[in-house]
């Protein structure tokens, strides 16, 4: 298993625009889709925190609903 949409929001400088608009081309039904909500260093908050809402967002106006990694796992058993 793997992502099959990421965000590329651990580079520094992306902006959460940039977020959503990337992860939004690809997401579609059963998409996995890749983000990080700390920094490697912890030197700065990657754009994904501020872009998840709006991806939420986007979820819902195209009818898909988020599960967690966690959750996603235990199905594949």
């Amino acid at each position: 298993m793997s992502w099959s949409a990421r965000g590329y929001d651990g580079r520094r400088g992306q902006t959460p625009e940039a977020i959503v608009e990337r992860v939004a081309r690809t997401l579609t039904d059963g998409a996995i889709v890749m983000l990080h909500d700390a920094a490697e260093g912890d030197d700065y908050e990657p754009a994904a925190v501020r872009a998840l809402p709006r991806l939420l967002a986007v979820l819902d106006r195209r009818g898909l609903t988020s599960i967690g990694l966690d959750a996603l796992l235990s199905t594949a058993e």
